[in-house]
């Protein structure tokens, strides 16, 4: 009997990734894990369920593209380049976010016209606005505001234009495996935001079974789809902040440390991609959860730590030292940060 044809996943070692690649194959399906050829890749490499197949090469490389989807019977492409880096450098997330993602879409084609191909997007197309909007669904108004959201649109585009029967994503936060939610001029940019914000948590394993669902349910194929966790994970900026935080040990931070800036978070209407997909099995308490126990083994030390680290996070917030509102990204590197 022949092999059957693998599943292309891109970006196979990344936050979201890695949970796609180990669902898919807890599926029944043959996988091809493609990421870049780094030591740290490499290692995880080694880890990966038995019978997948390790290809790594580089996007931005027209030939190591064709080599990643040849043969291959579906795409799930979760390469990219995320904030803070997609600001920093911006021409390689446009390489990484919308050029290969052009590259890959074409390579899939050739294979076959009508392949599926599930593309995570972000919520942060949405843009600020869409706070006062209300729930955001697969056809609410999006907003550039950033050169990632611009990527990330612009990839859109690309993938809806084609015949491949495509499913794209607008994923919400998942921070139990991100080092984002560590990430200095980040956590600057969270002190900005207006602490009454709303932001949506989705967990890796719920956006993993979406997309191993998605490769198969016809009635979710060219459908731009929300991926939240649903009520339980309908937070404040500041109920999120508390709970991460406190997650280390730290206690409630004073209302001083918080700005009023918008953000492009905001709640999703997932009942249709949930009715589509199946894929919610993760409540607020699962990820919160998960996110403690990547600092479990550090959990002693750092309840000693907690008062200096509180101390240095209120020395990482603008707001609580004065300084001129910076609500973005941008503003936080412009300022030298």
């Amino acid at each position: 009997m022949p092999r059957p044809e693998p599943v292309l996943v891109t970006g196979a070692f990344g936050n979201l990734g890695r949970g796609v690649v180990r669902r898919l194959v807890r599926d029944g399906l043959r996988v091809r894990a493609f990421d870049l050829p780094s030591a740290a890749n490499r290692r995880a490499a080694r880890l990966l369920p038995s019978g997948v197949e390790v290809c790594l090469g580089d996007l931005t490389r027209p030939g190591d593209v064709a080599r990643a989807a040849s043969g291959v019977r579906a795409v799930a492409h979760f390469a990219a380049i995320l904030p803070p880096v997609s600001e920093r450098r911006p021409a390689l997330a446009r390489a990484v976010n919308l050029e290969a993602t052009r590259s890959l879409v074409e390579a899939a084609a050739r294979e076959r016209d009508d392949m599926p191909f599930v593309f995570p997007s972000s919520v942060s197309v949405y843009g600020p606005s869409q706070r006062e909007r209300g729930l955001a669904g697969g056809d609410s108004p999006t907003e550039a505001t950033d050169a990632y959201t611009e990527t990330k649109l612009a990839a859109e585009a690309v993938i809806r234009a084609t015949s491949l029967a495509w499913v794209i994503f607008r994923v919400g936060a998942a921070i139990e495996a991100s080092p984002a939610a560590t990430d200095p001029i980040l956590l600057r940019l969270m002190f900005e935001i207006d602490p009454t914000n709303p932001v949506e948590l989705v967990h890796g394993a719920d956006v993993a079974r979406a997309t191993s669902r998605a490769l198969v349910v016809a009635a979710a194929q060219r459908r731009i789809l929300p991926l939240g966790g649903g009520p339980t994970c309908q937070l404040t900026q500041r109920e999120m902040l508390e709970a991460t935080l406190g997650a280390i040990g730290v206690t409630r931070l004073p209302d001083s440390a918080f700005g009023r800036g918008s953000y492009y978070t905001c709640w999703l209407d997932t009942a249709e991609s949930q009715r589509l997909l199946d894929f919610q099995r993760h409540g607020f308490a699962d990820i919160h959860r998960d996110f403690a126990a990547r600092f479990a083994r550090w959990r002693p030390l750092l309840g000693l730590a907690a008062p200096v680290v509180r101390l240095g996070l209120l020395r990482l917030s603008g707001p609580h030292r004065g300084a001129p509102p910076r609500p973005t990204l941008r503003d936080l590197m412009d300022a030298g940060h």
